[in-house]
């Protein structure tokens, strides 16, 4: 399942978001989604960009 970050409520981007760091066995959950995409920056640079895209979009859903 593929989302819109755009268009995606707090709880579709939360959960796609987390699911998806639980299937590329990257998610530590004592990290924020930044410092996740700051830990693996230089390995998976296109998912760390991912990332940062979905926590600006959730601090936008936060606020």
């Amino acid at each position: 399942m593929k989302i819109n970050i755009n268009t995606a409520t707090e709880t579709e981007l939360y959960s796609y978001v987390e699911k998806f760091l639980d299937e590329n066995n990257i998610n530590d959950k004592s990290e924020t989604w930044e410092e996740t995409a700051d830990r693996i920056e230089s390995d998976k640079p296109q998912i760390a960009n991912f990332l940062r895209h979905a926590a600006n979009r959730w601090h936008i859903l936060q606020a």
